[in-house]
């Protein structure tokens, strides 16, 4: 279980956390795939070039991160070609359940931190009405402070541990850090569990969330705590069950 007295910042993930994908976004996605992997190896994606992908995403945990790899594109241009196909099947409106739970977290630090870009990213915060939660002009969209696009900013992807090395030393400076105050590694390692990390996926959003010290949780499981790997903290069967247990 999580130490809820101890949270202060919560890290988002976007895509199926904050909303479900339907089946039309995951069959797309792997139209894209297929695509990009038959125009750059010039042969049907079946047999030797799928188990190639599934070996490589069995390494890398990422798609983009794999097709980046296999196809020798930068991550920059894979996530465009995805991104320019997935924005046109994407149908998204305003979540008033979602909005108003953001509104009760008010008194929480919220960061988005999605494997993507960043302008598609605060797009689809916006479609679901995060946007209309308002803070203060410092935050960067509604009821975040920073919203990442993790190839836009980290020029990355997770699981890396290099994404979540960067946001914790992030939440430790714009959250933690007094004028004056020792900078050392203790020092920012002492803030992670106050960091709660939020994700559907356990191997790409929580085991490195975890090995950075922050607490997790799995949005939209309903798997018993026990047949889950030990850096999952808390399911969640839907995201809105977060006020059940931070409230």
């Amino acid at each position: 279980m999580i130490d809820k007295e101890k949270i202060k910042v919560i890290v988002w993930d976007v895509d199926g956390t904050l909303y479900k994908s339907d089946a039309t976004i995951h069959h797309v996605f792997e139209e894209v795939r297929q695509e990009l992997l038959e125009k750059y190896w010039q042969r049907p994606y079946e047999g030797e070039l799928k188990d190639l992908f599934l070996e490589f995403k069995e390494k890398y945990k990422s798609t983009t991160q794999t097709l980046a790899v296999l196809t020798g594109l930068s991550l920059n241009e894979v996530t465009e070609e995805v991104e320019s196909r997935l924005r046109k099947e994407r149908h998204l409106s305003m979540d008033p359940k979602l909005v108003r739970m953001f509104r009760r977290f008010s008194h929480f630090t919220h960061l988005a931190l999605r494997n993507g870009g960043r302008k598609e990213t605060l797009h689809i915060l916006n479609q679901l009405g995060l946007g209309q939660v308002k803070i203060s002009s410092q935050h960067q969209l509604g009821p975040f402070l920073r919203v990442w696009g993790s190839v836009d900013d980290f020029h990355l992807t997770k699981p890396c541990s290099g994404v979540f090395d960067q946001v914790k030393l992030w939440i430790y400076k714009n959250c933690f850090y007094r004028p004056g105050n020792k900078v050392t590694s203790r020092a920012i390692d002492k803030i992670a569990p106050k960091v709660l990390m939020i994700g559907d996926k356990p191997e790409v959003d929580l085991k490195p969330a975890k090995e950075v010290g922050f607490q997790t949780a799995l949005a939209w499981s309903n798997l018993p705590l026990s047949k889950l790997p030990d850096y999952v903290d808390v399911v969640l069967p839907t995201v809105y069950d977060l006020e059940k247990i931070l409230l």
